[in-house]
């Protein structure tokens, strides 16, 4: 089952600090040509990260006026992929401070850079989708460690590898994995 993409925004419900500075931390280390992350930014206008593009919050806890970021989609729809101009750069590990995201999405990007190693710290995602990124460098044990994995997307990064995928076997939800590219 796919994580839920909804929003949940009302009038005082904001999100939380310290994530709103993670995102901005985010988009610091990234290039972003197309205006994608045009809606994130610092100034109060803009400051309420649960309206931002790409990111859904959620507000579990009904007697509090803060939401946590649950999904970050940033992924886009690979046939348009030469014709428009992916977000480059890094993929920083400000995302660390994001402890109820559940869903990644940084799909058809141009990070070019080697595989986020944090990521085997993110232990609450859900779903990662990294295809098409262009990643590179390999992929350690501790992807073992993101033990409520449903799905994983690596599809794409020609330059990944792993020595051994015997951490595999420690994500007993996994039920979609595609590593086609993966050597």
């Amino acid at each position: 089952m796919e994580c839920c993409d909804f929003r949940f925004v009302s009038g005082e419900v904001r999100c939380v600090e310290r994530e709103r500075e993670a995102l901005v931390r985010f988009k610091k280390g990234v290039i972003d040509e197309r205006g994608i992350l045009s809606s994130w930014g610092s100034e109060d206008s803009r400051k309420d990260c649960c309206k931002w593009k790409g990111v859904v919050c959620t507000n579990t806890n009904t007697n509090t006026t803060s939401a946590h970021v649950i999904a970050l989609l940033l992924g886009y729809d690979y046939k348009y992929y030469r014709y428009t101009k992916p977000l480059r750069g890094k993929i920083s590990d400000a995302l660390l401070e994001l402890r109820h995201l559940t869903k990644l999405d940084l799909s058809m990007n141009d990070f070019d850079d080697q595989y986020p190693q944090f990521m085997g710290s993110m232990k609450q995602l859900e779903h990662l989708n990294l295809r098409g990124c262009n990643l590179h460098g390999t992929l350690l044990p501790q992807l073992g460690n993101l033990t409520n994995l449903r799905t994983l997307y690596l599809w794409g990064d020609y330059n990944l590898r792993s020595e051994n995928l015997d951490w595999l076997s420690h994500l007993s939800f996994l039920h979609r994995l595609d590593r086609a590219s993966l050597t």
